[in-house]
């Protein structure tokens, strides 16, 4: 099934014309729940609308799969149309903001509308920190958890991020950190390099009507992004596949073939320690979407990259579908099993990422008693 669905996606991006053959209706249906299952379901759409009438599926399925495309759609118009509100309302309460990833991402893709949306994250710091070039996290950090308590009595506090709920069916996360490492000094060097960068993203605005990073730091936060999630709660189809479109965008730009901007994002992606990681999504990339050899930023690691598609297949959009991972946490779980299964989980990459394993352990550790000063400090609990 997979294989088809490979194909089904390269239709949908207009590399191949047709599927090699025609699926059965019990082959359709179990396209569908795959495409479910990755949060891709409107981009599988316009690859059914591509192919010959022969090789679609079953009306009765095309009809649920069409209705469940219309649903992202009107969800996409929903949050474009309330990420705006919420970008106005920040400024007024004293924030400069910058979208990450979601609805900013969709802009890549040939129908953003159907790329299925998530929560909203939004990069933001008090204004005139960035005028100042006085950059101080930890002070964003500090501001931003404040206002969202005051916002919110839900709100949840993580490393970088705080999430809580802008109205009752969208959440949203206010991160102080766009992304980060395990490792203390890998993490002091992506503040670094946001520092360099910062100013750019919260000056770019887009046809969306709010500032949205650039391609360039896109190509890095982006890969981060998908290299955290590998690590952790797991990674899926629909993260592979803005990083694809922003290559694609990349290329078709003539970046690739630009020496000075392929030079300034090998190095960025050298000192962040995401060079090995990105040759494993290129080879993802090629495999899944088809994505020739000469199109690629750096060259593909067949070994990681299959360690990498392996994890998406088996589980699903940010992991939620792998029934198969024995460390998965549990709402029944109590504090000491949930240490046990996060460091497990996090050791299973020892072998390829040491540094971000051995740190992770670390990092649990500082996230329990984080909780727990949030919630005395605010009065949550």
């Amino acid at each position: 099934m997979t294989d088809i669905l490979f194909q089904l996606l390269q239709v949908a991006d207009g590399r191949r014309a047709r599927l090699d053959e025609a699926p059965t209706a019990l082959q359709w249906g179990r396209l569908f729940e795959q495409a479910k299952a990755q949060a891709i379901v409107g981009i599988c759409a316009d690859g059914i609308e591509r192919l010959p009438e022969e090789q679609r599926p079953p009306r009765k399925l095309l009809l649920q799969w069409g209705f469940m495309t219309a649903r992202i759609e009107q969800r996409n118009k929903y949050l474009n149309d309330w990420t705006v509100r919420i970008f106005r309302k920040l400024n007024e309460d004293g924030f400069d903001a910058c979208l990450l990833k979601g609805q900013g991402v969709a802009a890549y893709y040939p129908n953003p509308l159907r790329r299925q949306s998530g929560d909203i994250d939004v990069w933001a710091m008090p204004k005139g920190m960035l005028t100042t070039g006085d950059m101080d996290f930890d002070i964003c950090r500090k501001d931003i958890v404040k206002y969202a308590h005051r916002c919110s009595d839900d709100a949840e506090i993580c490393l970088h991020n705080i999430v809580f709920p802008v109205i009752r069916d969208i959440p949203m996360e206010l991160h102080f950190l766009p992304f980060y490492f395990n490792s203390y000094f890998a993490t002091r060097r992506v503040k670094a390099y946001l520092r360099r960068h910062a100013g750019q993203q919260f000056s770019n605005v887009t046809s969306l009507g709010v500032p949205c990073p650039t391609d360039e730091f896109n190509m890095v936060f982006l890969l981060a992004h998908i290299f955290r999630h590998f690590l952790q709660e797991g990674i899926g189809l629909r993260q592979i596949m803005d990083y694809y479109y922003l290559t694609d965008k990349w290329v078709l730009d003539g970046k690739l073939d630009d020496g000075k901007a392929m030079n300034r994002l090998r190095k960025d992606l050298k000192s962040l320690g995401l060079h090995r990681f990105c040759g494993a999504v290129m080879w993802v990339l090629h495999q899944v979407f088809g994505l020739e050899h000469e199109r690629m930023i750096v060259k593909p690691d067949k070994m990681l990259g299959e360690l990498l598609l392996g994890k998406i297949i088996s589980g699903g959009n940010f992991g939620h579908y792998m029934t198969d991972n024995p460390f998965a946490c549990k709402p029944a779980d109590g504090h000491v099993m949930r240490f046990y299964k996060r460091t497990m989980s996090g050791m299973q990459q020892f072998r390829h990422y040491p540094s971000e394993c051995i740190w992770n352990l670390v990092r649990i550790v500082e996230m329990f008693f984080l909780l727990r000063f949030d919630r005395i400090s605010n009065n949550t609990g």
